[in-house]
């Protein structure tokens, strides 16, 4: 703000004023020090502010504003589109760089290639902008990087913000890294314990299921079954394989993060099918009643989601009844009318409700309406992250999440999911689809004997010529040797000498057309954590069916390359 000085004023009758001068600007007195009501001789209208008078509100609001945003804690960004045209000292402090080397860079500049999940920055973020731009108040967890390229979490507030004729966003930077540590580690010794729990269970279904295999191939190899008794024997192998597959997913899965999958649920068929689970991991002395109301329907939701929820209030549950007692899981179809909920109903105000009530010792009012809070808890270190996670992955999936309880009345919680309008896709049979085969050449990358085996010979059985390697460096030799054209390579991912990743690289530059596919029995999450592979890469799981195998290898051959991964 410019110098200031009082100076005389002669109006032309006369009348000697005062002026308050600030700077270049000019504010008339009257005596006495309240502002002039005339200008130039002329009157103005009582109760109009004079320009001065409001230029001078203007700045010392612009004075105040600037103030906040120097000193201000948390790091502050101006944003012009997506593009940066200011920092506060605290934004500079946290990217480690002068304010003119941030200006000028867009949102996505400052931040990794990839954000939590997978997503591109720039696919992720401008989504958010644009919602700002269009005056919503944008709140939303965001992975940024520094000058030394270490990367940090903040939580950015959105905000936008009018200077003149310029559009502008007010970004707000708060950084949560060490929390974020705090909170991941919390979570991740609740699931270990949860999966050990898991484990022993699983354990007996699996000898079961190992019984049931070894049995029926002790029986084909005696040579001594009909056609008919085969078939027989042959489908329950198949069967108890599925079944041990869908037993190490559901082991991997309090363990592991994913992106969500939502899908048509059967909302009882997916309950139905983790009841056995359930008793598993509430123990023999707490009695599971299981009650499906066959109106309940079929939701949008993830299934591992879907399970966690109900894994996680359930050894809530248990942990509420130390000498046992009894749970009770049940599906309702609601309507609308009766609900008072942030969650959306479908188009005809129908609600799927999923609740599980408990005998345990109940809770308190203070405790009650705490319990979604990420870092209370009542339980000891690494007990405390059940319900935020169930909350998450409810309002994840559209729906909302209510508990009752009451000290020594045992706690009720309730899930309503927006239901879905027709039968759930997998209640319908599943079409039976003859496997596509082809002429091509395939080489076959496995270090496992028996799984190379059985490639080669599911391929080849459609058609294919193969070409087999039990290394990286057998790979090299056989694509420096054969003189014919190699279509696609299928490997492993995690192998001696080298990854499948760097296998195709050097593969790459001898036969740039070639095309590829990689399997694996780690998830996908694994594989980018231990940093072997990008989240895009065309991934095969194991165990695979050969239908899954020969689908994989024919979409893959009608496919371009897209180059190493």
């Amino acid at each position: 703000m410019g110098q200031q000085t009082i100076e005389p004023w002669t109006k032309k009758d006369g009348e000697i004023l005062k002026s308050h001068r600030i700077g270049r600007r000019l504010l008339r007195l009257r005596p006495g020090g309240a502002p002039s009501q005339s200008r130039g001789g002329a009157e103005i209208p009582p109760g109009t502010a004079l320009p001065e008078a409001e230029d001078l509100r203007l700045e010392n609001s612009a004075r105040m504003f600037r103030a906040v945003f120097e000193k201000a804690n948390d790091g502050m960004l101006l944003l012009e589109g997506v593009t940066c045209v200011a920092c506060n000292p605290a934004a500079s402090a946290m990217f480690g760089q002068e304010g003119a080397r941030l200006a000028g860079r867009t949102f996505w500049e400052l931040s990794p290639p990839l954000q939590a999940g997978g997503l591109p920055s720039k696919v992720k973020g401008l989504p958010l902008l644009r919602a700002a731009q269009q005056g919503k108040e944008m709140s939303f967890r965001w992975s940024h990087v520094r000058a030394c390229f270490s990367t940090f979490e903040t939580q950015v507030s959105l905000s936008p913000l009018e200077v003149g004729e310029r559009k502008l966003l007010l970004a707000v930077l708060h950084e949560i890294t060490g929390q974020e540590d705090v909170e991941r580690r919390l979570k991740f010794s609740q699931q270990a314990e949860s999966a050990g729990r898991l484990a022993r269970g699983v354990a007996h279904d699996y000898n079961n299921l190992l019984t049931v295999i070894l049995g029926h191939c002790g029986l084909l190899a005696a040579g001594r079954r009909d056609e008919g008794e085969t078939a027989r024997s042959v489908a329950a192998i198949q069967k108890a394989a599925e079944r041990a597959a869908a037993l190490t997913q559901r082991l991997l899965g309090p363990g592991r993060e994913h992106a969500a999958e939502p899908q048509r649920l059967h909302l009882n068929r997916a309950v139905g099918d983790l009841t056995d689970l359930l008793r598993q991991l509430l123990g023999e002395d707490v009695e599971l009643e299981v009650k499906l109301d066959p109106r309940a329907g079929t939701v949008r939701a993830d299934a591992s989601q879907l399970e966690r929820v109900l894994m996680n209030l359930a050894d809530n549950a248990r942990e509420a009844m130390p000498f046992g007692g009894k749970v009770y899981v049940e599906t309702m179809m609601e309507t609308a009318g009766g609900c008072t909920n942030e969650a959306t109903p479908n188009a005809g105000g129908r609600f799927a409700s999923l609740s599980l009530r408990d005998t345990g010792c109940g809770m308190d009012a203070e405790t009650q309406a705490r319990v979604f809070e990420p870092f209370f808890s009542t339980k000891p270190l690494g007990k405390g992250l059940g319900l935020p996670m169930v909350n998450a992955f409810v309002q994840e999936m559209g729906g909302s999440i209510s508990v009752w309880s009451h000290p020594r009345a045992g706690t009720t919680i309730r899930i309503l999911l927006p239901a879905e309008d027709g039968c759930a896709d997998a209640t319908e049979p599943e079409a039976v689809e003859t496997a596509p085969g082809g002429t091509e050449t395939v080489l076959v990358v496995e270090d496992e004997p028996e799984i190379r085996v059985l490639v080669r010979a599911l391929l080849a059985d459609k058609g294919y010529r193969v070409l087999e390697a039990a290394r990286p460096s057998e790979a090299m030799a056989i694509s420096g040797s054969y003189e014919g054209p190699i279509h696609m390579v299928l490997t492993d991912v995690v192998m001696p000498e080298m990854t499948g990743p760097e296998l195709i690289v050097w593969l790459f530059r001898t036969r740039p057309d070639i095309k590829h596919l990689y399997m694996s029995g780690y998830s996908t999450e694994t594989l980018v954590e231990r940093a072997i592979c990008g989240p895009l890469l065309r991934l095969l799981h194991k165990p695979f069916t050969p239908q899954s195998l020969l689908t994989a290898v024919r979409s893959t051959l009608g496919i371009d390359p897209s180059g190493a991964v």
